[in-house]
């Protein structure tokens, strides 16, 4: 199991968005424009890092 990290829905231009704590992005190697998918599941959401080159989900956060 991970740590848990807490974050605020921000508003960012006419959006909201959530701002991801910079250690993990550096732990995954992820970067401005990187893809990213976003599941619903019964416990709230998951994400995932995209590889686009092969059109699937290559680990979870």
């Amino acid at each position: 199991m991970g740590v848990a990290a807490v974050t605020r829905i921000r508003k960012i231009g006419n959006s909201l968005g959530v701002i991801l704590p910079k250690e993990e992005l550096n732990r995954l190697h992820l970067s401005v424009g990187d893809n990213l998918t976003i599941v619903r599941t019964d416990k709230g959401l998951e994400i995932s890092p995209y590889d686009l080159s092969r059109g699937r989900i290559t680990f979870r956060l």
